[in-house]
């Protein structure tokens, strides 16, 4: 978002800087709320911080909405109950969001309301992908499905075949052209969304941390959490390439 750095703190404190200064360009302060997550509208205008009350869990989570661009707090969305475990932009004014609930909402940013609301599953809703156009979103449910679902007219149109027990996220490739799963074995799955259809799967020797898909759509580059030595797999002479000694990246390509 043209160079600027964005931190939240402990204090509560949401913080704009410039990457050679040290003085933010605007500090302002999510009172009695601890700062969980945030993320900036594609066109770099506004931040949504996802902040929640920690001595009052029933009273679930909100979005504040800061202008970027004015240095000020612009509205607060509420209307979720209980931990909101994703969010993401729908184009420039809108927010994405899924919840313990079992419910998609599509927020208004400018507004600051509810546009509507979409029950997908009974649980939680454990991850959330939105495509450029804002039109589909790819959902994983509590109940381990995987399914793209239309926003516009608020039904599924496709469930991932094949095994997707443990998924817990999932994210499209940077053309779209191909989703990547994360699951709790530590393995990522590649799918063609559209289609529901598993392509690939690879599995990495611990923790799995963050990932990306390079723009050839073939190479997926993963950084692993080891338990064990760096230095053993120096040893070994494996192919791994550590960009830190205790967090390896492998590419796999397919």
């Amino acid at each position: 978002m043209d160079g600027r750095i964005i931190a939240a703190t402990d204090e509560k404190h949401l913080s704009i800087f410039l990457p050679q200064s040290d003085k933010p360009l605007f500090h302002p302060r999510v009172v009695g709320y601890h700062v969980r997550r945030l993320i900036v509208t594609p066109d770099g205008r506004r931040v949504v911080v996802q902040s929640f009350r920690s001595n009052d869990y029933l009273a679930g989570e909100q979005f504040i909405v800061f202008d970027l661009k004015m240095g000020r707090r612009e509205r607060v969305l509420r209307g979720h109950r209980g931990r909101i475990r994703s969010l993401v932009p729908r184009g420039r004014r809108q927010l994405l969001t899924g919840c313990n609930d079992g419910k998609l909402r599509l927020w208004d940013l400018l507004s600051g309301k509810e546009v509507k609301t979409i029950p997908v599953c009974q649980g939680e809703v454990r991850s959330v992908c939105v495509t450029r156009n804002g039109r589909l979103a790819v959902c994983v449910a509590a109940d381990d499905t995987v399914a793209v679902w239309d926003l516009m007219r608020q039904r599924r149109t496709c469930k991932f075949d094949g095994d997707t027990t443990g998924v817990s996220g999932v994210h499209l490739s940077p053309k779209e052209e191909l989703a990547i799963s994360i699951s709790n074995d530590w393995s990522l799955g590649v799918w063609d969304w559209r289609k529901g259809r598993r392509l690939a799967t690879f599995t990495a020797t611990d923790r799995i941390g963050p990932y990306l898909v390079l723009p050839d759509e073939r190479t997926l580059v993963v950084a692993v959490f080891l338990a064990r030595p760096a230095k053993r797999f120096l040893e070994e002479k494996t192919a791994w390439h550590n960009s830190r000694s205790d967090i390896p990246a492998r590419p796999y390509s397919f």
